[in-house]
């Protein structure tokens, strides 16, 4: 089964394909320390992004089967460093589900993730 993932939209082709998408998450979470002088520090953040995979036209076998690769190899990301960032987990948030069909008869199916990763300064 190949596929392209791409970041932030789907283009136009090729028809099957995966999208990762970060929207908003969580706040982040903050250690504070013993001393009441110095100030709270970040110690992991809680983003979120959503998996969207398109099948080929009027195949919606293969678009879910696209999506449940994802859903399962994302959900087994733990304590793992990926592109130098340290992520605990990564937590699919729902099973994944059929969100429409494109204005070319392409399947679509989504989940969304949410994600503990150590904080790092830019």
């Amino acid at each position: 089964m190949g596929y392209t993932i791409f970041k932030h939209e789907l283009p136009p082709t090729p028809d099957a394909a995966v999208v990762v998408t970060v929207y908003a998450g969580l706040a982040p979470v903050r250690v504070h320390p013993q001393n009441q002088a110095t100030p709270p520090t970040i110690n992991y953040e809680q983003p979120r992004f959503q998996v969207k995979a398109r099948g080929n036209k009027a195949d919606i076998v293969s678009a879910r089967d696209l999506i449940q690769v994802a859903y399962i190899a994302l959900s087994h990301v733990k304590n793992t460093v990926l592109n130098g960032n340290m992520y605990q987990s990564i937590e699919p948030e729902q099973a994944p589900f059929f969100l429409r069909k494109d204005e070319n008869d392409r399947p679509e199916f989504v989940f969304n993730c949410g994600v503990y990763r150590s904080y790092s300064e830019w």
